[in-house]
């Protein structure tokens, strides 16, 4: 009974939640199955994976390196010169354009566009190829006998320990990258990710586990003193950071109905890599901060105070299962087929903003294939995973781009034994494909069904004029939104690792 209740206790060490996107992104990077590694896992990487099924694993510690190269495209398509923002924007005002104010939902705010000639950078400009680099480390500890063991594994971005990249996903980003951008991608494979897991045996039949994944959690607060109001450049300024951690717990077990049959099941809850809270408060000389000091509504404040907040690496629920036999192939060497799949709760999804899609996310159902031969002396492992991509067409204002991805995988393990410990030596490499995808803007659609802004509208009146006549340029559809008219998007991940691991 101690044993039992030693193997349920991680199931009641549930804390604030985060996430693991790297790991998600590449799988486990010093495995010969990365893909299939909550039902057949070699090491440390199961405390994430799967921590039932730590409790199989040998005490080892291992480490090693893995670069991925992303050869990525988002072609932009070219836009008619009739759609772009005119210089006359600068004499224009109206309600629909300056109605940025406290008292407008941030995600119902229009802002002033700049002229199409005026923006920082030209539309597309962005470079999607890279190469992430990221060290592996891992180790299993027995706690009781053959009962109960301890995991650690973590994935470190060799380049940085964490890197965040907000953009927006809409007409906004023309006032920065002016170009679109790879949601799920990018940012998302240079953050850090480390987990804990513990698995106990139950009996012959079942392994239960439980894991924690830590990731940081950051406050930053900044004071800005503006002496000049006419020469904002000069600035005075004070932050402070804090920055904190924060756990997430995921649930496993395997089943052994009959030898050499194994079923398994996991759930990571809904959670992301780091969150960031932003709070400004900016003092301007001579600035009139509309307070009023008769009505007590209205708070003196003397300053100009704003908020916001970023999240990064969300991951939504997910379930996912497996099952393997291991057929006896003589020789002492067994060969294990793997089907298996995952559910993703992605209809969820929070930006890097914190916002919602307006046009909503699907669940999606991923499903990995796979082979792992196994010997004392080697192992060698094969994986095919097909990852369906939450995002539907982006037609409307928004413009999120992901793809359907298409994995293939192979790792080759070579064991070692020397008298008091066996050295292992590996390599493993993978090929994911992002099938081509095609979206065009939908212009039936209005504003008011999540159709591209109008930014310079037909109502905007120029008071320069006597008359005060509204704009002929501003007649019809004009955007700088950089996903307009359309997009082509697709490419490649090839990653290649080198890993080593001491078994005691």
């Amino acid at each position: 009974m101690c044993r039992v209740l030693l193997s349920l206790l991680p199931f009641f060490l549930v804390t604030t939640l985060s996430a693991s996107s790297l790991l998600e992104l590449v799988g486990a990077p010093d495995s010969t199955n990365p893909f299939n590694a909550r039902t057949i896992p070699i090491g440390g990487e199961a405390a994430y994976f799967n921590p039932s099924l730590l409790v199989d694993q040998q005490d080892s510690a291992k480490a090693g390196f893995f670069m991925m190269v992303e050869s990525l495209f988002i072609d932009h398509f070219k836009k008619d010169p009739r759609y772009n923002v005119t210089e006359e924007i600068y004499q224009a005002a109206s309600n629909e354009i300056n109605n940025v104010g406290n008292d407008v939902p941030y995600r119902d705010q229009r802002f002033t566009p700049l002229p199409t000639k005026g923006l920082l950078s030209d539309r597309g400009t962005n470079d999607y190829d890279d190469i992430k680099m990221v060290i592996a480390l891992g180790a299993t500890k027995t706690i009781i006998e053959e009962w109960l063991t301890l995991g650690l594994y973590m994935l470190l971005p060799a380049t940085s320990v964490q890197t965040q990249t907000p953009y927006y996903n809409d007409e906004r980003e023309q006032y920065f990258s002016n170009s679109l951008h790879f949601e799920l991608l990018e940012d998302r494979s240079q953050q850090f990710n480390i987990a804990f897991g513990l698995g106990g045996k139950v009996n012959q039949y079942l392994h239960l586990g439980a894991g924690l994944s830590f990731t940081s959690y950051t406050l930053t607060e900044t004071d800005v003193y503006v002496p000049d109001s006419s020469n904002p450049a000069f600035q005075i300024l004070n932050t402070s950071i804090k920055v904190t951690g924060s756990l997430s717990p995921h649930f496993s077990f395997a089943a052994y109905p009959i030898e050499d049959l194994i079923i398994t099941e996991t759930v990571h809850l809904q959670s992301d890599n780091g969150q960031i809270e932003l709070q400004n408060k900016t003092q301007v000389w001579g600035w009139d901060y509309g307070d009023d000091p008769n009505d007590p509504k209205k708070k003196v404040s003397h300053y100009l105070a704003s908020s916001g907040s970023m999240t990064y690496g969300y991951e939504p629920l997910r379930v996912g299962w497996g099952i393997s036999y291991a057929f006896n192939l003589g020789h002492d060497y067994k060969l294990a087929p793997v089907i298996g799949g995952m559910w993703s709760h992605w209809a969820t999804y929070e930006n890097r903003h914190g916002e919602k899609p307006q046009d909503r996310w699907s669940d999606t159902v991923t499903a990995s294939a796979g082979l792992h031969l196994k010997h004392e002396e080697r192992q060698v492992g094969f994986d095919f995973q097909f990852v369906q991509t939450p995002v539907p067409d982006q037609t409307g204002r928004e413009t999120y781009i992901d793809n359907h991805r298409l994995i293939w995988a192979g790792g080759w393990t070579e064991y070692f034994e020397f008298e008091k410990v066996t050295i292992a030596g590996g390599v493993q490499a993978q090929l994911q494909w992002l099938l081509y995808r095609t979206t065009m803007k939908d212009l039936t659609r209005t504003e008011s069904d999540g159709g591209v802004v109008d930014e310079f509208p037909d109502d905007a009146i120029n008071y320069s004029d006597p008359e005060q006549k509204p704009f002929a340029s501003a007649q019809g559809l004009q955007t700088n939104n950089p996903g307009f008219p359309g997009f082509r998007s697709g490419g490649f991940l090839i990653g290649t690792g080198l890993f080593m691991k001491i078994l005691y």
